[in-house]
């Protein structure tokens, strides 16, 4: 029998990596360029053409077709769907949604990537053209009915899904316009289709009605939301269905393109999934296809470096050229299924790897005297400083410059004509140059290599910070983790990592410049099969699940068995997804071997969010089978933990015959250098030394030891100090960077921990939250922002943190608590006058005391609201109650890591940087405040602007040209108002501090040393600066214009909405006239609108602006939680300013009410427009209307007759079935006059 050979390739955007095994024994590994025109068409054919004459030692000429029936099989990964989705290069197609919905895709969410950016960069949408469809469906009953009822299925609109859901067609499919419009399509020359349609997640027939006629029409291919999930939300599945649209034809071109090479075919032919699972060309489709390459790196960890007796999990790290990759595995892979690509959120099963711009080719940058490492990279062209092409400095070039690289191991490939060394003297000159210019700007005088190892200092901490976001920020300890290092530049910083992380074993795999190649080797072929339910899960419930899954199971052989797999080769894993009722969070849960479904999700959930919610109905959503093709159950290898403890005993041997000038802790030294190839099994080393392979340089720090296994390098670090601060006087840039990074990062996780924690939809879903680090004087350090405020509703929890007995920090967490009671159906009361109106007002209160939350004293001070004339009390008291705790939880996760950044660095260090970063602030925007004297030419800089009621807001700006401080001047604004408009004195410190913050445009933490240089005059009892006494709930809406104004006197950019249409529902509460107390429940939402144009950008349609950034609920959301209907959510055409360049526009949103209901709405910009600058046209002010369904008039019949009712900006009604509210948000002012467009 002759030999047959295994290949597999993993194509990413710059090299093949391939490896190969022939059945005798022999192995082989080899890079190619991805693209290489000059030497051949195509790297895949090119690579399985070497591997024949590898395998068989018969030369194959190029260009012929290849004979593969000698390979048993070739499994491929690629990034050509990623690629073509940032590129933008996947297929024309259209997009068929539910009428009203067009715009859903580009709205999004509504937040901004960042919050500071004033040019708003919001990813495009993928399609061509949108057509709206004529069908409409809802899901009858809502979670929050406080009065459950029995279904009338005489009524033939009511349909009982499979899933066991209710829906309500309300308007079914106008088949005749759909084949019209299809028709229309055709001709125009669409060949590829997307179909979303609301609620498909569980009424799928009218998506499947349009995937029939378009097929009749002729398209090649339609891709239907409700195949690709069976997941609640409107929005990811939209963006499922278009990625998976406008990637299919990339995918489908690119296997039948590899196919054709072969004169006979392989024996088989598989592609790697985004979820770990291999299949078969024929069932490769786009959306499945986008992580295909990273998810070959997880498996290889899995079957590499995991020993499930052991028990060890692992984080991958995968350090590339352009980004770092990092995951985790403990005993299975970890799903996730709804994942951000390029901007936008797709649901797919997906492995949970993460990837943050940072890596070999990330540009290095001196900024606002700090060191910034990346996001930009230098790529391949020109690549780092060192390829002779005119690039930048890199992190290549820093490892260069330091000795960390050895040139002479380098391929002369470099240069112009691809035929020179590395230039390591330009290297040389550029550092000495970046370190010249550094000097000038600071105090301490720093060399070359501090600057250069500096910069490596932060990429560490760069890349270090993922990777406790999906360990740490899920309550998974770092330390308790072995780092399994791959990638071509993993191994020259995975000592360092591991040392961030307090990881003491690093293990790196013999193929580790090429794993998630060989890991696609090891994967196995897999059908994902699903499907939704809706039940509250239960031992009486339990069969009914059971037997889901057992159907699943059958779907999931037949798709094995029709991709080749022999059933007896076949296991399964079971999955529910399991939540709270009430909750939106979901856990997947495998099934255990005793069914108790309900417990192992009570643990989960206790150990990622540290609490359990008792006595809370358990519900499941989603049943899931993952049937698994083990084909590669003979291969599997002995565990290397085993072979390494038969030579942990052995003595240290020195095998080193050369060695190499390295920069390491501060000090030039030689080290060993010693060639892999060379090592036997079985040998150990010390550190530090360079261990040298074909494809990569793995540095090893002192006191590690260095064992040398059969297929694996493993490194045990020793503990070691942190270098501490000796010299106080002036701040070390290296070390201001690094404590900026860190002091970041427990702000983000403790904004994590909030998230996870939290039970209401306004902190776990819309994220309207923040978390703070204030200094011991109660200074703002760093800032993790998603909107914050200081109205009623934001109630902000503060936590001192002791060392030594000693307060030396505070944290702080703020969320808004949508019912805080009072006299609204929600805590934007439209009506309030008075303070006491807004519902609890806490002033300070000690809500833990010795280890007790005080919950007893918390209830009453809630329900004490009450006993206000015309008074409610919180509706939901135990969701109040829940995210308290969820505040109390991000409180301590901030105090452990301050504290633990104490005990490493130093309590005294740790302050002084803590001041360190305050004063970096300051100076930025002294510098800021300098450069605008200047440009202004001294004059001093002035704004007004009015509220709705025609209160003027003013502000004067001086400048002192020598100091860089500012007096921010609003004399002139207008008294305070016997209404909710008010805003406090912090309201206008923190619009000037997120002002000045987004004009510096410069990435610096947001802290109180951006308001050092600034003076504030407010007139004592202006609106800006009310008494006690008046209302405040509209004040987080009252910033915005304070923002606009600040901007307007700079002549920053054109306004924008300068509003968060706040807008709520529901029932219930204390009746006001009879005092009677009745159940019910209340929602809301605030919608964006238009950004303004400025100097060089157009403004951005359909997003929140300046002080808020929270997230829209999607519709399907809304609907399945509250008794309503959300009939349109579009843009306002032509609401944006005109101008050279436009404002952006607002949204329209209806909503109409399924049963009788309070609606409230605290709104602003309906009177004065925003504003344009330099010759720009104003925005379209914003409208709210009550479209009131007449006298007598059917809910359902669709055929009723409304009346338009104006609302003016603040309103509160009690609307019937039937009736609609219908807000049109205001658009951003234009820059710059039209007629120069």
């Amino acid at each position: 029998m002759g030999i047959t050979v295994r290949v597999t390739i993993d194509r990413g955007g710059t090299f093949c990596d391939i490896w190969a095994q022939v059945s005798d024994g022999r192995e082989t590994i080899f890079k190619l360029l991805s693209v290489d025109p000059s030497n051949y068409d195509d790297a895949l054919t090119e690579g399985v053409r070497r591997v024949i004459e590898f395998a068989t030692g018969t030369a194959v000429k190029k260009g012929e077709l290849l004979d593969g029936s000698i390979f048993e099989w070739i499994r491929i990964g690629t990034t050509v769907a990623t690629n073509a989705l940032l590129e933008r290069k996947g297929e024309r197609f259209a997009l068929l949604t539910t009428s009203g919905f067009k715009d859903v895709c580009i709205i999004g969410t509504q937040k901004r990537p960042n919050i500071f950016d004033l040019n708003i960069r919001k990813p495009g949408v993928l399609y061509d053209k949108v057509v709206e469809v004529a069908e409409r469906v809802t899901v009858e009953d809502y979670v929050l009915n406080p009065y459950p009822s029995q279904h009338d299925f005489n009524d033939t609109s009511l349909i009982k899904t499979e899933s066991g859901e209710v829906v309500r067609i309300i308007e079914k499919l106008d088949v005749a316009k759909t084949l019209n419009e299809l028709q229309t399509l055709k001709a125009e020359g669409y060949n590829s289709l997307a179909v979303c349609l609301l609620h498909s997640y569980i009424f799928a027939d009218h998506e499947r009605k349009i995937a029939e006629l378009a097929k009749e029409v002729g398209f090649e291919f339609v891709s239907v939301s409700s195949d690709l999930s069976k997941q609640i939300k409107f929005l990811n599945r939209s963006n499922s269905a278009c990625a998976d649209a406008y990637l299919q034809s990339t995918v489908r071109n690119f296997v039948e393109g590899f196919s054709n090479n072969f004169s006979t075919q392989p024996q088989r032919l598989e592609f790697m999934q985004s979820d770990g699972g291999l299949v078969t060309g024929s069932k490769f489709c786009g959306l499945r296809a986008i992580l295909s390459g990273p998810a070959g790196g997880v498996v290889a960890i899995a079957r590499t470096c995991y020993d499930k007796d052991e028990g060890t999990a692992i984080i991958g790290f995968d350090m590339g050229g352009t980004s770092t990759d990092v995951s985790r595995f403990d005993r299975s892979f970890e799903h996730v299924f709804d994942t951000e690509i390029s901007g936008t959120t797709i649901t797919a099963p997906m492995l949970d790897v993460r990837t943050i711009a940072a890596g070999g080719g990330s540009i290095l940058q001196w900024k606002n005297n700090m060191f910034v490492v990346g996001p930009e990279s230098a790529g391949a062209h020109p690549g780092p400083a060192c390829y002779r092409k005119g690039g930048p400095l890199t992190i290549t070039d820093a490892n260069l410059f330091l000795g960390r690289l050895i040139p002479e191991t380098f391929p002369a490939i470099f240069g112009p004509g691809a035929n020179e060394p590395l230039d390591t003297v330009i290297v040389q000159k550029k550092f000495e140059d970046l370190t010249a210019q550094i000097n000038s700007d600071i105090e301490i005088k720093l060399t070359p290599e501090e600057v250069a190892s500096g910069f490596i200092r932060m990429a560490d901490e760069t890349m270090s910070r993922p990777i406790r976001n999906i360990t740490e920020a899920r309550g998974f300890a770092t330390q308790a983790h072995n780092l399994a290092s791959f990638g071509g530049a993993g191994g020259q910083h995975a000592c360092a990592i591991a040392r961030n992380l307090g990881i003491q074993r690093i293990i790196i795999h013999k193929y580790s410049s090429i794993l998630s190649a060989y890991g696609i080797g090891l994967a196995s072929v897999v059908s994902e099969q699903s499907d939704a339910v809706a039940y509250t899960f239960s031992p009486e419930t339990l069969p009914a699940t059971l037997a889901r899954l057992e159907d699943l199971r059958k779907k999931a052989t037949e798709d094995l068995v029709s991709q080749g797999i022999n059933p007896e080769l076949i296991e399964f894993e079971n999955y529910a997804s399991l939540r709270y009722e009430g909750s939106d969070t979901n856990i997947s849960v495998l099934q255990p071997e005793d069914n108790d479904f309900v417990k192992v999700f009570v643990e989960q959930h206790r150990r990622e969010f540290a609490f359990e919610l008792a006595n809370r109905p358990v519900v499941v959503d989603t049943v899931r089978v993952r049937g698994i093709g083990n084909t590669n159950a003979s291969d599997k290898k002995p565990s290397i933990f085993a072979e390494l403890s038969k030579i942990v005993s052995e003595p240290i041997q020195a095998k080193a015959t050369k060695t190499h000038k390295t920069y390491l802790e501060g000090v030039w030294m030689d080290i060993p250098c010693l060639d892999l190839k060379e090592l036997d099994a079985g040998t150990r080393i010390s550190g530090p030394a360079l261990i040298l392979d074909e494809t990569q340089t793995i540095l090893v720090e002192s006191g590690a030891t260095v064992s040398i296994l059969t297929s694996h390098i493993v490194i045990d670090r020793a503990e070691s100090e942190q270098t501490m601060q000796e010299d106080y006087k002036s701040c070390n840039p290296v070390q201001l960077s690094m404590f900026s990074n860190r002091f970041m990062s427990i702000a983000e996780q403790m904004g994590h921990t909030l998230q996870r924690t939290a039970i209401s939809t306004s902190i776990k879903e819309r994220l309207d939250f923040s978390c703070a680090l204030f200094s011991p004087n109660g200074k703002l350090v760093a800032n993790a922002p998603q909107t914050g405020g200081t109205h009623l509703p934001d109630i902000t929890v503060v936590t001192p943190v002791f060392f030594e007995n000693e307060i030396i920090f505070y944290v702080a967490s703020r969320g808004h608590h949508t019912d805080i009671g009072g006299i609204g159906i929600t805590s934007m009361v439209p009506d309030s006058k008075e303070l006491w109106h807004e519902g609890i007002a806490i002033k300070t209160m000690k809500l833990v005391s010795n280890g007790t939350f005080e919950e007893e004293a918390i209830r009453k001070v809630f329900a004490d609201v009450a006993n206000k004339p015309g008074c409610s009390a919180t509706r939901r008291i135990n969701d109040n109650i829940s995210d308290l705790k969820a505040q109390i939880a991000a409180n301590q996760r901030g105090i452990k890591l301050l504290q633990e950044l104490c005990s490493l660095f130093g309590l005294r260090q740790v302050q002084f940087y803590m001041h360190g970063i305050q004063q970096n602030a300051e100076l930025a925007i002294r510098e800021f405040l300098k450069k605008t004297y200047e440009k202004r030419n001294g004059v001093p800089l002035k704004g007004i602007d009015y509220y709705d009621d025609g209160t003027p807001v003013v502000v004067e700006i001086t400048i002192d040209p020598k100091t860089g401080s500012a007096v921010f001047d609003f004399e002139g604004t207008g008294e305070e108002i016997y209404g909710n408009m008010n805003s406090p004195v912090s309201i206008t410190s923190s619009a000037i501090m997120y002002a000045l913050r987004c004009m510096i445009d410069s990435e610096i933490p947001m802290n109180e040393g951006c308001l050092t240089p600034v003076k504030i005059k407010i007139p004592k009892g202006s609106i800006l600066n009310p008494s006690a006494f008046v209302a405040i709930s509209g004040s987080t809406i009252a910033s915005q214009r304070v923002t606009d104004l600040i901007l307007r006197a700079f002549e920053a950019c054109g306004a924008s909405q300068g509003c968060a249409n706040s807008v709520g529902w529901g029932i219930g509460g204390k009746d006001p006239l009879t005092g009677v107390v009745t159940p019910g429940w209340n929602y809301g939402e605030s919608i964006g609108g238009g950004s303004g144009a400025g100097p060089n950008w157009h403004g951005t349609s359909g997003v929140h602006v300046h002080s808020t950034n929270t997230r829209i609920t999607d519709v399907e959301v809304i609907e399945k939680r509250t008794p309503v209907l959300v009939r349109q959510f579009s843009l306002r055409p032509h609401s944006g300013g005109d101008g050279l360049f436009k404002g952006g526009d607002g949204i329209i949103r209806i909503i109409e009410a399924r049963i009788p209901m309070k609606f409230s709405i605290v709104s602003t910009r309906r009177t004065f427009a925003p504003y344009g600058m330099a010759g720009g046209k104003r925005g379209g002010v914003g409208k709210n209307l009550w479209i009131k369904r007449k006298e007598g008039e059917d809910a359902e019949s669709g055929n009723s007759e409304f009346g338009r009712i104006g609302l003016g900006g603040m309103a509160v009604l009690s609307v019937g079935a039937g009736d609609r509210v219908e807000i049109h948000t205001p658009g951003g002012g234009g820059w710059g006059k039209p007629s120069d467009n």
